[in-house]
């Protein structure tokens, strides 16, 4: 009964690519109005704990099918992200509200601090004690404790941070190489 339910939580159907686009977005637009309560909301409607409860059990049990399975629409679902972050990205870039700090580089607190490396050895042991918890509650139906788990373990917000990231780059290299286009030009007549 509960592997049943772990394979078809891992079903890539479209109400999957649905909530995971619809999550995406809402978690960019939390990340760019440096909303922590509308980055939460994103982490509740994203689908990507099926893919990681289908890894985690296909571990537990030995079935290296559902644990590839996993693996594959994890990946995939991470990369859907990046990708909906950085397409978003572009087309976001320009909205003054956005602030921009002194290097130029359009970023909020949200994600400065999603990106940042120095509580790393922190956020695995929380990775470890969220699958824990997601294997409790999923043996022992426990749905109620599920929505905080997939809060604490949701890849999504970085994922898209990351792709919104990349198009902040992206940008800033097209302007920079623009410029010193301009500049080697200018310099030559």
């Amino acid at each position: 009964m509960v592997v049943k339910r772990i394979r078809s939580s891992t079903l890539f159907t479209f109400d999957y690519v649905a909530y995971l686009i619809l999550a995406s977005f809402i978690a960019l637009l939390g990340l760019l109005s440096d909303s922590s309560v509308v980055i939460v909301a994103s982490m509740l409607v994203s689908p990507i704990m099926g893919p990681i409860l289908a890894i985690l059990f296909g571990c537990v049990i030995s079935d290296k099918k559902l644990r590839n399975k996993g693996i594959r629409n994890g990946f995939v679902s991470l990369m859907l992200c990046i990708l909906t972050g950085l397409l978003c990205g572009l087309l976001f870039i320009g909205i003054e509200s956005i602030d921009k700090n002194e290097t130029g580089i359009y970023i909020t607190k949200q994600m400065a601090q999603r990106g940042a490396t120095n509580d790393i050895a922190l956020d695995i042991l929380i990775a470890i004690a969220s699958g824990a918890a997601a294997a409790l509650s999923v043996l022992g139906e426990n749905t109620s404790s599920m929505v905080g788990v997939a809060i604490s373990a949701s890849l999504l917000p970085p994922a898209v941070n990351a792709g919104y990231l990349f198009s902040v780059a992206i940008i800033n290299n097209k302007e920079l190489i623009t410029r010193g286009i301009k500049n080697n030009f200018m310099r030559k007549e």
